[in-house]
């Protein structure tokens, strides 16, 4: 048994395991110092699933090709008609009342994306940073995938519960981690973790909680004594907002990551998430 397991989420497929533990694993400890003044140093694994991803990927491309999607750049973007109303309609969510940025860019020339990518990226830059805004895109397509590719879903919870079943005190899931470790902790309730914190989650998508397992759905798995979800309302994969208004008895704390939103360093490296980390671990009283 371990204390803390981490689960990372999209796009984290480009690093090896000891690459990814190597930013992970600093960044949890930073977050601890910051809440308890002292240097505790939790046991530590990571729940490793990029390979899956790449793996898939890879047959994706031979088998479909990437032309449709590919820019002049080489950059390959999902430009099929699913997943484009998919974005859209997740667009939708986080910029449903959020005002336009003050200095919004006007487009000149062609935008970095497909053509029939555009005017989601445009919609979205009225609102976020381009680099921020092109995040979200890749972000919530690779969401998207895990959530229509069954048999690669179920690759991933089997690593994931693999990992899980050594027994934990918390588990630490960012961004796509967040849907599998609930979807995991929901179905395998006899899975031993004491506390969930989720960082960077877009579980606050009405949009993907329609496409949850049922025992996920507004439900706090039964073996969690805790849920901790930390967001930054400029993160737009989790800017549909708090976790709390969906999953009752969750406990949700506003972060600011700066000019990197979405970035899990900086999501680890909170007081918030320390304090969470730290309590459920006795570092702290609660």
């Amino acid at each position: 048994m371990v204390d803390v397991i981490g689960v990372p989420g999209v796009r984290h497929d480009r690093f090896a395991p000891d690459r990814l533990r190597g930013l992970w694993e600093p960044a949890l400890r930073d977050g601890l110092e910051i809440a308890t003044g002292s240097e505790p140093a939790p046991s530590f694994a990571l729940a490793y699933y990029g390979d899956l991803f790449a793996q898939a990927q890879t047959l994706a491309d031979a088998e479909f090709g990437v032309t449709k999607g590919a820019t002049e750049d080489g950059q390959v973007w999902p430009a099929e008609d699913d997943d484009v109303a998919f974005l859209a309609a997740a667009a939708d969510e986080v910029l449903d009342g959020r005002p336009a940025l003050p200095d919004a860019p006007e487009w000149k020339g062609v935008a970095p994306v497909p053509p029939v990518l555009r005017p989601v990226l445009r919609r979205l830059t009225q609102r976020f940073d381009i680099t921020v805004a092109l995040t979200f895109i890749r972000s919530l397509h690779q969401v998207k995938v895990y959530t229509q590719d069954a048999p690669l879903a179920a690759s991933i919870r089997a690593q994931v519960r693999a990992t899980l079943q050594q027994g934990c005190t918390v588990v630490v899931a960012h961004s796509l981690g967040s849907v599998v470790t609930l979807e995991v902790l929901a179905t395998h309730p006899e899975l031993r973790v004491d506390t969930l914190v989720t960082v960077g989650s877009p579980l606050s998508m009405r949009l993907l909680n329609g496409r949850l397992p049922a025992a996920a759905r507004r439900t706090v798995p039964p073996q969690l004594r805790r849920w901790v979800n930390v967001y930054d309302p400029a993160d737009p994969v989790a800017g549909a907002g708090a976790l709390g208004r969906l999953w009752p008895g969750v406990h949700d704390f506003e972060v600011s990551n700066g000019d990197d939103p979405h970035s899990s360093q900086r999501y680890l490296a909170k007081r918030a998430t320390g304090r969470a980390v730290a309590q459920s671990l006795g570092y702290l009283p609660g």
